[in-house]
């Protein structure tokens, strides 16, 4: 997986995201001190600033950290904020952006992998699946 993520879906996809994230990275999100759920509208400049200083940190009990941020707009003052962590991502931090809309600076693009799963994407369809599969690999 990428170190900087970001999934534009129509849906929310968080449970088919901790799938992933247990099948291919072997990594469990739930009650693990490595991993940082936010749910943030917007996602503000003092919420990129916590990113920054949670994904310094080293992991706590594994060998990955992962952060899912979820939300439907991000400043631009947080997306100048996460431009650090996104171009010198510490070591074994993954951050994955869930959002709806395609809001992001250029340079925020520049530095993730963008996946669009587009309107006609559904986490039943098995097509879909296989799909989001391969573009995690």
């Amino acid at each position: 997986m990428h170190h900087a993520n970001i999934i534009l879906s129509n849906e929310d996809c968080r449970d088919f995201i901790f799938d992933i994230l247990v099948k291919n990275l072997n990594f469990n999100p739930n009650a693990n001190p490595d991993f940082l759920l936010v749910e943030s509208q917007p996602f503000g400049i003092n919420d990129a600033r916590n990113l920054e200083r949670w994904a310094i940190g080293k992991p706590l009990i594994g060998e990955t950290k992962v952060s899912l941020i979820v939300t439907k707009s991000i400043t631009h003052e947080a997306q100048n904020a996460l431009l650090k962590v996104l171009e010198e991502p510490p070591f074994s931090t993954t951050i994955i952006i869930l959002a709806n809309s395609n809001f992001f600076l250029p340079t925020i693009l520049s530095r993730c992998k963008v996946i669009e799963l587009g309107i006609g994407f559904s986490l039943t369809n098995k097509e879909n699946q296989e799909y989001f599969k391969t573009l995690e690999k």
